[in-house]
């Protein structure tokens, strides 16, 4: 309601609209190198949250420089080290910067080997080491639940399915024992 000294106006409708602050938000990852090639087999896939329209400007950096060409809502990181985006709603111009996320490197197992004690008998242990990688990893012994420890105990007599992979999906091998 309009006043100006005592007198008081009619009642006026206003219409506000507000425009929020584009919050990107970036998850930490790991990249898939293969070990005696060094090429990226799997890259990590940075997401901003915000969706891929005209509404947003998207600039990403890598290790604090502009990675050229870089526009979208997301980014395949393909290098390991630190990344942000800079997102500018452009109806508004008002910007904000995600959080910095840092991309690390995991190179695949190539081999693994295994040692049996009390072989030939229904209580066996197998203990399993990788022979080079440096992934988080998983072992399974045939149709088994995945599980942390290299080292199955209790195998019964016969023949059985080592399995190693990595928690990142940059290692997958399969020996039959």
């Amino acid at each position: 309601t309009v006043s100006s000294t005592g007198c008081r106006g009619t009642y006026t409708d206003f219409t506000v609209y507000v425009n929020p602050l584009p919050e990107p938000v970036l998850e930490d990852g790991s990249i898939c190198v293969e070990l005696s090639t060094g090429l990226v087999f799997q890259s990590h896939l940075l997401d901003s949250g915000l969706p891929n329209t005209t509404d947003y400007q998207f600039t990403w950096y890598y290790n604090g420089n502009v990675i050229s060409g870089a526009t979208q809502n997301t980014y395949a990181a393909e290098e390991a080290g630190d990344y942000y985006v800079l997102v500018q709603n452009t109806n508004t111009n008002c910007e904000n910067i995600s959080n910095i996320v840092t991309v690390t490197e995991i190179n695949n197992a190539t081999d693994f080997t295994y040692s049996i004690t009390d072989a030939f008998t229904d209580n066996a242990t197998v203990a399993i080491s990788v022979l080079d990688g440096n992934g988080s990893y998983l072992y399974q012994l045939d149709d088994q639940d995945l599980q942390d420890s290299n080292v199955f105990t209790g195998v019964s007599f016969g023949t059985h399915q080592l399995t190693v992979v990595d928690e990142k999906g940059c290692t997958d091998l399969t020996k039959e024992i």
